[in-house]
């Protein structure tokens, strides 16, 4: 596998079993009681009071408060109250008590959560993946080993790193869209491979239906903690039907089944549930392929996006392996909230590198919670499957709250 779910990190000295200074929860009772931002402070900064948007449009020592660059504290003073120290921006934070060292406190180390991809294959259960893919192997042959094989399958290599899920499609008589489904979740190798091996290849090919049921369904999944990008991979080896014509009889009503699956894949993507589109052989149109990628990607303005086509068992498993490891991200939820100002006390280390905050191959903070890798930091992590990612924050630079 070629990236980490989450990273737990040591804990500095002065730091309990939480990830928390010494004294949190003493520091915790006396943030309660922090101070209302004003400009009544005693040493305060002439600027204070002028109106604002943000932080950035405020001199160093304060912050934007109701549409007024104000502060909470004075570097020095008292305001904070016990348990509290006076960070940048004039915010009044926890700060680390009962040290070794009076007047010190050590660095805060954060746990970090990624962000997971959830991914459902949806799976063409038409009669004609019972064709041969390649000598001796049906095409649902190939698709099951290309998926759940115990040493290559690419759910079964990233089944701790993704959350998989995976639904039959066919429009079985008496019921169409005909849905067999496994729900999306960590590990689930195991049951996927028993969908497939319990089913086989039916009838009919209704894609749109079946496409617009997946991705309402997927939308309104509830996925605790770390939820990052939602995807369909729709595999399927034809032209799509629909419940209402199984069977198309002629070019128009050809177009209209294909026009069916072009709506349900811009529909799912403007969802937020983008669908990526293989062909298992060569008998779909390529124009049919493009039109349900470009749909399923939002392209627009001409841009194309691309579809996947796979002629042999090894292609197949090539084109899962890349559309799902295009889904990973190198974006990490803190188990804390970084105070404004002081985000370039950060130390972000990656493989035994430190890198360099808001440099274009370092690390950012998209927000107060979210951190990211960029560039080739970004592409080091993805590309390895044993690194190690740590990240601490200065003395009063973390207001504790969020993922353990």
């Amino acid at each position: 596998m070629r990236w980490l779910i989450a990273v737990t990190l040591a804990l500095a000295v002065g730091c309990d079993e939480n990830g928390l200074a010494n004294g949190a929860d003493a520091s915790r009772s006396a943030d309660a009681a922090r101070p209302l931002p004003s400009c009544d402070l005693p040493g305060i900064d002439p600027a204070c009071g002028t109106p604002c948007t943000s932080d950035g449009q405020c001199p160093s020592s304060l912050h934007c408060a109701s549409g007024k660059c104000m502060a909470e504290c004075v570097a020095g003073g008292s305001s904070c109250g016990t348990g509290n120290t006076c960070a940048e921006r004039g915010q009044c934070v926890p700060v680390n008590v009962g040290l070794p060292d009076a007047g010190e406190c050590a660095r805060v180390d954060v746990n970090l959560l990624a962000l997971l991809p959830t991914v459902v294959l949806l799976i063409d259960q038409s009669g004609s993946m019972a064709n041969d893919f390649s000598p001796g192997t049906s095409r649902w042959r190939a698709m099951r080993t290309a998926l759940t094989d115990s040493t290559n399958g690419v759910v079964t290599r990233l089944q701790s790193k993704v959350r998989f899920g995976a639904t039959l499609y066919t429009g079985r008589s008496g019921s169409c869209p005909k849905l067999t489904s496994v729900d999306p979740a960590l590990n689930a190798a195991a049951a996927i491979r028993q969908l497939l091996n319990d089913n086989g290849p039916v009838q009919d090919t209704p894609t749109g239906e079946s496409l617009q049921a997946t991705t309402q369904r997927l939308h309104d999944t509830a996925i605790e903690g770390g939820d990052g990008p939602r995807l369909v991979v729709l595999a399927t080896d034809g032209e799509p039907d629909s419940c209402a014509i199984p069977g198309p009889r002629d070019e128009q009503e050809a177009a209209q089944t294909r026009q069916l699956a072009v709506d349900a894949a811009r529909a799912g993507y403007r969802q937020g549930i983008p669908t990526y589109v293989l062909s298992v052989g060569t008998e779909i149109a390529e124009q049919h392929l493009q039109d349900m990628a470009n749909a399923g990607s939002g392209a627009t303005g001409g841009a194309n996006a691309p579809f996947y086509v796979a002629t042999s068992p090894g292609a197949l498993v090539q084109a899962f392996d890349d559309i799902v490891r295009g889904a990973r991200t190198c974006r990490f939820i803190l188990n804390g909230s970084v105070v404004p100002g002081t985000e370039s006390s950060g130390e972000v280390i990656l493989n035994g590198q430190r890198l360099a905050y808001l440099d274009p191959n370092g690390w950012k903070l998209v927000d107060a919670k979210t951190l990211e890798l960029n560039g080739s930091a970004c592409a080091t992590f993805m590309a390895s499957d044993t690194g190690t990612l740590t990240a601490s924050f200065g003395c009063g630079s973390i207001i504790p709250g969020g993922p353990n």
